[in-house]
Parts: C-alpha cells; sequence; structure tokens
C-alpha cells in the first residue's frame, strides 16, 4: 500500500491505498465522503506533480455548446468546449467550425474539417504520453491528436483504413492489421530519461509495436485533439474519437494496461 499522498484538491485531507480509485480518505473537510468502489478511472494517472489533460466524449456532463462551457451540448450538437477531466484545468475549445458533432452514445465525430481541431494548451515535452481511442464506421484518416506535422513530429494519425502512424521525432512509424471500425487504442509517448524501461513507446491494442530505448528528438507544442498544432493540409481528422489524454511523464507497464482495459470497455470491445 502506498502512500499517505496529498490529495490536492482538498489539502485537508489525504488518502492512503495503491491508486486514488481505491483510496481511503483520512482526515477532515467539507462536503466529501469515501468514495465507492467504481474501480479505475483514467484520473488516477495524474497525480499531484503531473500535467496534461482527459477529455472523455463519453460523458454528457463534460462536452459543451461553447467553448466557454457555460451549456452543455445534447445529443447530435456541435460541441465548442469539452472539460479537462484531470482537473489540470486544459479543457478544450474549439476556435474555428463547424464543430464537431456530439452523440450521446458516447463520441464525437469528426469530418476532416481542420477548423473541428480542440485547442488544448498543454504543451508537450520533453516527457510525454499521449493516448487516443477511436473508431469509425467508415474509413478512418488524419491526426487524431498532436503538437506537431512537422519535423521533428509528435503525433498519432490513422491513415486509410489499414495503417496507424506514430509521428514520432523524424522518423514515421507505421504499424498494419489495427481495428478502426470497431476501436482502436493508441499510445504514443516519448521519455529521454529511459524511466520505465522505453524512451519511444508506439503501442496499438495492447501490442507493442515500437519499444525502443533509443533516443530522438520530438517537437513540444499545444497539444490539439483532432489535428496538430501545425494544422497542416492532411491531416485533419475524419474520426469518432471517445477518450483523449495526454501526460508529462511516463506511464509504467500497469498503468499502461489499466489504461488498455480501462478504453476497451469504454468502446464496448
Amino acid at each position: 500500500m502506498s502512500g499517505p499522498l496529498i490529495n490536492m484538491r482538498d489539502a485537508r485531507r489525504i488518502w492512503v491505498g495503491p491508486s486514488e480509485a481505491q483510496r481511503l480518505w483520512v482526515g477532515a473537510g467539507a462536503s466529501w465522503s469515501k468514495p465507492d468502489a467504481a474501480g479505475y478511472s483514467p484520473k488516477d494517472l495524474f497525480l499531484s506533480a503531473d500535467d496534461g489533460f482527459w477529455y472523455d466524449f463519453t460523458d454528457g456532463a463534460a462536452v459543451f455548446q461553447d467553448a466557454a462551457r457555460s451549456s452543455l451540448a445534447a445529443n447530435g450538437q456541435e460541441i465548442y468546449g469539452i472539460q479537462d477531466k484531470s482537473d489540470n484545468g486544459h479543457h478544450g475549445a474549439v476556435t474555428g467550425g463547424p464543430a464537431p458533432k456530439w452523440y450521446a452514445s458516447g463520441y464525437a465525430d469528426f469530418l476532416g474539417n481542420n477548423a473541428q481541431q480542440f485547442v488544448s494548451g498543454f504543451v508537450n515535452g520533453p516527457t510525454s504520453t499521449m493516448i487516443v481511442a477511436y473508431r469509425s464506421t467508415a474509413s478512418v484518416s488524419g491526426v487524431l491528436c498532436g503538437s506537431s506535422a512537422a519535423n521533428p513530429r509528435w503525433y498519432v494519425q490513422q491513415r486509410g483504413t489499414a495503417t496507424v502512424r506514430f509521428g514520432l521525432g523524424g522518423a514515421n512509424q507505421e504499424y498494419t492489421g489495427n481495428n478502426h471500425t470497431v476501436g482502436n487504442v493508441a499510445i504514443m509517448g516519448y521519455d529521454p530519461a529511459n524511466t520505465n524501461g522505453w524512451r519511444q513507446l508506439g503501442r496499438l491494442n495492447g501490442v507493442d509495436h515500437l519499444r525502443s530505448t533509443a533516443t530522438t528528438s520530438i517537437q513540444n507544442g499545444d497539444i490539439h485533439v483532432g489535428a496538430t498544432s501545425g494544422s497542416s493540409l492532411g491531416y485533419q481528422c475524419t474520426a469518432q474519437l471517445v477518450h483523449a489524454i495526454c501526460i508529462n511523464r511516463a506511464l509504467t507497464d500497469a498503468e499502461l494496461g489499466s489504461l488498455d482495459s480501462y478504453l476497451s470497455a469504454a468502446m464496448g470491445l
């Protein structure tokens, strides 16, 4: 059992346990109680020193008709704002339009318009892990999430019906055999410190296609969801995005496994 760890949302309380989802509260604080045993959540990834965001397009309480997040969206409406459920305040906003439409079955529908991208305000690097869960009933193409379309690249891209590309530094790592019509979970990371046995990571549906200790360089920048901050022609996203997560550290094998399980279940795989 690890802890005690300070719960930064209310420093009068601490929790002990192997993860925040399995925590036991100790201390005094207004309007709090021991949480239910709901199990794992991606929010568990974000410790007090971590930065990043978690966009959950399955949650109707997190999607908004306006970038200021004052009016919740209804089924089939365009969403210009999404809440950052990591509690880091990197709420996503569409600054152009038309915005992707949100559907109560649990996704945002991106239609290949570069003006649809969500700007997160979170700058990646030098160590970052990026996760996207997505699917489509037709072909998927374009960048799902990233900071740069120019070298040294940093993005995850679906290329047609068969190939997922990890734009990781100056090289493109491409893998076939994905299952985009049912659902893909793509995880990409770079950690120059080699904290958890990898500097470069490219993981697709629970399989490490790239796990290397070789160094590279990546172009840090504001992470955009549904495109890259480079906004290059041909990098627009056509997909149904379910979750998008980015965090400024390398994830452990246990954390990667928990994410795979959670996101696969969220997409009904």
